[in-house]
């Protein structure tokens, strides 16, 4: 049976976005057949007690998320040449936990980064655990998903500090993915177009990517009965609200095409689920027939 480290950036219960949904998935599938240990951090609220991790895996060491406040990072944007998420979850803790685990025998034969908040440990884990093979999960393809921002931004006066920050971050980004890219042994995309985004920064003899898409289990979302006075809406966008690319896709929707079904359509109902909404949407409270309803439960149906 092969023995896996996988190194999460949030611990992936409960599956409630789309990092801890990739990640608990990933799990599950990987522990039918494998052997898996999970270190991960642990932000405020969650809980590693008592979840359906525990049958999973054979063990599970969690370390808080690091206190980083504003100061820290312009500090860090002036001082290195590192991109921002390279620093996001820089942890001596974790490290020395991570170390803890490498230096235990028998030693992991994979070693799985989900993010790439956790690249930094690429160097940790060659020096600790050289026979072990590493896995590289880039979610997002970060520097092209930095470049689209800072091109969405561009046309908007308003927005040109947020342009110029995802300036500073593309080149950096650039260095630091790619690094992380030609440092491991595989490399895992969640799609087609990230795959090959990727594969444009890396030399020929690149490590091999292979794409495993998100998903969700189906059975989570049966047919769960509705009450008489639930809100019905004829348009729904779900997403974590606080994600700029959500952002971004519910304030050019509301602007370019909203306006259009208005006025074809006046009864139209549109309703923006998904937790933590963005200050940006605020104004969105005040258009025609729109609902912003931040976190629902997710047998809540709309």
């Amino acid at each position: 049976m092969t023995r896996i480290l996988l190194l999460t950036p949030q611990l992936p219960y409960p599956p409630h976005q789309g990092t801890s949904l990739r990640n608990y998935h990933i799990v599950r599938g990987v522990a039918e057949r494998h052997e898996v240990t999970l270190l991960s951090f642990l932000e405020a609220g969650q809980t590693a007690v008592s979840t359906p991790l525990d049958s999973l895996c054979q063990q599970i060491i969690t370390v808080p998320v690091p206190p980083r406040t504003t100061a820290t990072r312009l500090r860090q944007l002036l001082t290195t040449r590192l991109p921002d998420m390279a620093h996001r979850l820089h942890s001596q803790a974790f490290n020395e936990a991570l170390i803890g685990l490498l230096q235990k025998q028998p030693f992991f034969d994979i070693i799985q980064i989900e993010g790439i908040e956790l690249a930094r440990t690429i160097p940790l884990i060659r020096q600790h655990s050289p026979q072990s093979k590493i896995v590289f999960d880039d979610h997002n393809a970060e520097t092209d998903l930095q470049r689209r921002a800072m091109l969405a931004d561009l046309p908007n006066p308003r927005r040109w500090p947020a342009a110029a920050y995802s300036w500073f971050q593309v080149a950096r980004l650039h260095r630091f993915e790619g690094a992380a890219c030609r440092g491991v042994d595989w490399i895992t995309a969640v799609s087609a177009t990230d795959k090959e985004t990727i594969a444009r920064f890396l030399p020929t003899a690149a490590p091999p990517i292979t794409v495993i898409p998100n998903c969700i289990d189906v059975t989570d979302y049966g047919n769960w009965p509705l009450e008489a006075d639930t809100p019905r809406f004829d348009l729904v966008f779900s997403g974590k609200m606080d994600y700029r690319p959500n952002i971004d896709a519910v304030l050019w929707f509301a602007e370019a095409v909203w306006p259009q079904i208005i006025a074809q359509r006046p009864q139209t109902n549109w309703a923006i689920v998904g937790q933590k909404p963005h200050p940006r949407l605020e104004r969105l409270r005040g258009l025609p027939n729109v609902t912003i309803t931040g976190w629902v439960e997710r047998c809540s149906r709309i």
